[in-house]
Formats: structure tokens, C-alpha cells, sequence
């Protein structure tokens, strides 16, 4: 689905962060998940801006960190960037975020494999198992940002998470 250009900066893009229930974590574990999974596509981003680009061009920057090679299309770019109508003063960068529920390890896997076959940019969140969980515990997966209609055929179906 193409989107004229000034029609997408009317809109937001969004991340999706899909949980499991079944862990029954505690409040401050929760958060601190959720901090991880939105960290999961930030920082590496973020690490691109202290190096030198390879390339800047109209479809977004690319560059090397340690080793690795990372892109941030146009799009990401606004994301990342982009200050919210009316939150200038305060610094918010435009974005959107839902949490959204599933009720096992199954069903975490099920959604990580769709947003693999439709593309979407996912990361998985993995306790090191210092309080609630075990080590190595798939908690959640953070998907996006990307268009909502993008996000839709992987995520339309889940509630969110309360």
C-alpha cells in the first residue's frame, strides 16, 4: 500500500510490543521489559549517529557499528526524530506504542513468525533471569515501528495487555 509522502507525516509510525501473559510478572518487572523492548530498536540506531555514514541519501543513512551494519530508512529516521505536535518544549519524540497480550511461549513464537514472514523489523526480549523469571525467558517480542497497516495482519488479532 503506497502512501503519498504528505499523508504519512500526518500519521504516526508504531511499534507493537506483544507479551506473555503466563509469565505473571510483577508491575516493575513489566516495565522494565517493556524499557528493554523499546530500547531493542532505539539503541542500535542510536549508536549509528556517534559514527561517521557510509551513506546519506534519500532513502535514509547506513552505517557500521561494532562491526555490524545498520541502515535507518527515511521513515525511521522520523521516528527517531521527529518532536510531537505541541511537545516541542518538552522534547517527545513522535512515535506510538501499544502492548499487546498473548497467553504463551506458542503463541509469542506464532506472532514472532508472522512478523518474519511479513518483514517487520522484530526483536525478542530475553530475561537474564535475575528476579521473576528463569534465565534465558522469551518475554516479548518488540515489532516495528512501522505503519499500522503494516503491523495489522501480525498484530490486528491480539488484545492489548492488562
Amino acid at each position: 500500500m503506497s502512501l503519498e509522502e504528505s499523508e504519512k507525516n500526518k500519521r504516526y509510525l508504531k511499534m507493537a510490543v506483544v507479551c506473555r501473559k503466563d509469565l505473571n510478572m510483577p508491575t516493575g518487572k513489566f516495565g522494565a521489559m517493556m524499557c528493554h523492548a523499546g530500547k531493542s530498536f532505539i539503541l542500535p540506531r542510536l549508536q549509528l549517529w556517534e559514527n561517521k555514514f557510509d551513506d546519506v541519501s534519500e532513502s535514509g543513512i547506513t552505517g557500521v557499528v561494532h562491526g555490524l551494519k545498520f541502515h535507518a530508512n527515511k521513515d525511521e529516521i522520523q521516528w527517531l526524530t521527529e518532536l510531537d505536535p505541541g511537545l516541542e518544549e518538552h522534547g517527545q519524540v513522535s512515535m506510538a506504542a501499544v502492548i499487546l497480550a498473548v497467553n504463551s511461549l506458542e503463541e509469542l513464537l506464532e506472532v514472532e513468525k508472522e512478523a518474519e514472514k511479513h518483514k517487520l523489523i522484530n526483536h525478542r526480549v530475553i530475561d537474564s533471569g535475575y528476579s521473576h523469571n528463569k534465565p534465558n525467558t522469551f518475554v516479548c517480542l518488540a515489532i516495528g515501528p512501522h505503519w499500522p497497516e503494516q503491523l495489522q495482519p501480525v498484530t490486528g488479532h491480539l488484545k492489548r495487555y492488562r
